[in-house]
């Protein structure tokens, strides 16, 4: 996790951003996770 200004930023083992919130509303969502789904 790391934070500039006023969002706090998740990342899952690399420097890559996985979602992002703001620090004083943390019910709001300023980057959402993006993720892939495997078609069969």
């Amino acid at each position: 996790m790391s934070e500039h200004g006023k969002v706090r930023y998740l990342h899952l083992g690399t420097a890559w951003v996985q979602g992002s919130m703001w620090v004083k509303k943390p019910n709001e969502i300023e980057l959402e996770y993006v993720h892939a789904h495997n078609r069969h």
